[in-house]
Parts: C-alpha cells; structure tokens; sequence
C-alpha cells in the first residue's frame, strides 16, 4: 500500500509540476545541489549564478533522516529531483521544492548501499552501483523511484573500486552507465557487463577525472590536471580508445581546485556549459566549445559550509511513450523506437544516410542507403533477429538497441 500511495504522489506531483512549468511558477532550470551547513540542517538548495545566493528548498534531514552525499539526480520528464543517502530514496517537486516522499530501497542488506544514482530518461530508471562494503564489490543495478525496488543488473563485480568523487554518468543513447575509477568504465544498462574498461590516453604528466555526459554532442567531458604542476584543462574523453584531448588553447583552469570528496560537476545541455564546484565555495561554468571559463561564482556561504553534489535541470529528454530520443536543444541525425524492440524496429531520419545494423561480432544484419526522407518513420522488421544487442549506424552517428 505505501508503494501504491508514494506512485500517486509522484503522478499527482507531477500533474501539478506540468502546471507550475506553463506559468504558475518560476522556471525550474538552474544549478542545483546539497547545502551542508553544521549543525544546521542539510538542504536541497538552488544556486543563483549571478548573484551567488543559494535557495534553500527541500530539508534532508526530514526527507532521510540522514545524508552521506551520495546522489542527487533530476527527472525532466516529471519535474522531480531525487535524494538518496544510500538505502532511502526522497522524491522532491523541483518548481516547488515540495517533499513528496521517502521510501526505502529493498533488497538492500545492511552491508551494501545503492550509491552514484543517475535518472535515465528513456526508461525512466535510477541507474547505479550497488555497492558491498565488506568485502569491497560493485555491481550496476537498477532503481524503479515509484517502488523503491533495486534490481541488480551485473552478473559479476564491475568497475573495480569505484571513486565516488571522479565522476559517473548516463548516455541514455547508447544505454551505457560510465564511471571513472582510475579506469574509464562502460558498463552496458542491460546486461549489466562491462563493455569498456580502458586507461585514460592522457598527455603526459596528467590525469582525467570529474566525468559528465552532453546529451546534446554525446561525449563525455571532464578535468585533466597535472598533478606535478597542478595545471588544469578542460577536456573530452573518447570512450572506445580512451584518449583525453584538452579542449582550452591554455591551462585557464589553474586558479580553481575542484573538490573529488563529493561528485560536484554537471552539464548544462542547453547553453552548452560545465559547472564544478571549485572548493566547495565557488562554481566554475566552462563553455564545452572553447575551454573558456564563462562563470565564476563566489556562494554566498561561509567557510564551513558546503555546496556539494551539484545538478543542472533539465538535463537529456525522452520521448515518454514512444522513446524517441529528444535533446534539450534540438534532433538529432537520426532517433529510433521502441528500445528494447520485440518484432518492429522505427527509424526516423533527419537527414539522408545510410544505415547500417550490425550485431555484437560486427556482422551486418541490414543495410539501406536512404537518399530522401520525410517526418515519416521507417518501420524495419526484426522479428526474425537474434535476441540480444544490435548497433544501428545512420552516417556518423550510432544507436545500441535491444532486441528482446
């Protein structure tokens, strides 16, 4: 029955939230992370990045009891902002900061933690690592927010020792949960394996960490610093080879300490920026295309306190019912629908190309050249398909689907 209840207070909160975003409330876009001042208590709070001021929202200690400063993640699709410390989950309204509820996440033993939550907004899971404390094991899982329910995805250990401050994300478009650990680590939401484990190709001397997703350019971004010289890039990382190239033409990043205690690095898809918290009292905005730092922000906040945990709203959209990958800033070449797929696969092209599915071994199972296109979709049957993972290529570009 609780379960029952906490998912009509998600759907009633989110009716409310679609009303709120059409003009009965300020914009929910913004900055937002967890405010810790001792011994006051801890809040869901939201950044002014003209002014530095922090609204603070939602209580934590309330909402969980407790707070270790292990996730904090946004559903664009419902207007929510999620919490957790681990073995509870809150659910916030994120135009009013309302506390909707908090419910336990089961199966958990009192030995593990559900930790590194990310929102996929294409099936509208919490992904993360399940995470055994004695003896040290990771394993992907995944979290229905309106039950509570944690699934475990890994057959086996995964990621090594993760590093909660290094960074971790989502590409929903190719289903694929990222962490770093030293090791850049792919790790397929489906099957729960490992699909890349690679050293970063770092220029000499330095080291890549604090990683983020752009749902709008699919590539991960992060920091690079050399930790002789203490210079800092900011940089991409290329997941299947593993390189790290500097994207600012000089070390502009020197004068900021980036705090890896807590995750304390975002995207905002939109304007094409990336925050840091520089030593739990500054952010750091960053444009993606020239490395500049756009934003430095004094928090209006004192010496012992803390903005940690930070996330910009809203980040990649998905179409609700049918899949379609939506980004916050426009199409993409191509998108498809629904995944995982049963016996009819729908491409819907933004431009002429040739599409090319393939299996796991490389072997191509379809190909067309599409010279013309039009709002109308592909319907591509795959019944007589394999179950198991595919990649379509349109041009430069590639999805992961699953046929089931």
């Amino acid at each position: 029955m609780k379960k029952a209840k906490h998912y009509l207070k998600i759907l009633f909160s989110s009716l409310f939230g679609f009303v709120s975003l059409n003009g009965f409330s300020q914009p929910a876009n913004g900055l937002y992370g967890i405010f810790v001042s001792n011994p006051n208590p801890v809040h869901i709070s939201k950044a002014d990045l003209t002014t530095g001021n922090l609204s603070n929202l939602a209580d934590l200690t309330i909402a969980l009891g407790s707070y270790v400063s292990n996730s904090l993640t946004t559903n664009a699709h419902d207007g929510l902002i999620y919490a957790s410390n681990g073995h509870q989950l809150a659910t916030f309204d994120i135009n009013t900061g309302v506390f909707i509820d908090s419910i336990s996440i089961y199966p958990l033993s009192p030995n593990e933690e559900f930790v590194q939550i990310e929102f996929n907004s294409c099936d509208s899971n919490l992904y993360g690592m399940v995470r055994l404390q004695s003896p040290i094991d990771f394993k992907l899982g995944r979290l229905d927010p309106s039950t509570g329910q944690l699934t475990v995805i890994s057959p086996q250990t995964v990621g090594g020792i993760a590093c909660i401050g290094c960074g971790y994300a989502i590409d929903p478009y190719q289903h694929t949960y990222y962490a770093m650990t030293g090791n850049l680590v792919g790790i397929d939401i489906y099957t729960g394996l490992e699909t890349v484990n690679i050293t970063p190709v770092c220029p000499s001397g330095y080291v890549f960490s604090e990683l983020r997703f752009d749902c709008k350019d699919s590539t991960l971004y992060g920091l690079s610093a050399n930790i002789t010289t203490m210079s800092k890039y900011f940089a991409t990382i290329e997941p299947v080879a593993g390189n790290v190239s500097h994207i600012s033409a000089i070390n502009n990043l020197n004068n900021y300490f980036w705090k890896q205690a807590y995750p304390g690095q975002t995207m905002d898809p939109g304007n094409g920026e990336y925050y840091f918290v520089s030593g739990s009292t500054n952010v750091i905005g960053v444009d993606i295309l020239s490395g500049a730092a756009n934003t430095v922000q004094p928090l209006s906040i004192s010496g012992n306190e803390s903005f940690l945990n930070i996330t910009y709203y809203p980040q990649c959209l998905c179409g609700a019912t049918t899949g379609i990958n939506e980004d916050v800033t426009g199409d993409k070449g191509f998108s498809i629908f629904p995944n995982p797929a049963n016996t009819v696969l729908h491409i819907k092209l933004n431009q002429p190309a040739n599409i090319t599915i393939t299996d796991l071994l490389g072997q191509v199972k379809w190909e067309k050249n599409i010279q013309t296109y039009t709002d109308e979709k592909l319907q591509l049957d795959i019944s007589s398909f394999s179950a198991g993972i595919y990649f379509i290529r349109a041009g430069d570009e590639v999805r992961k689907f699953v046929k089931e």
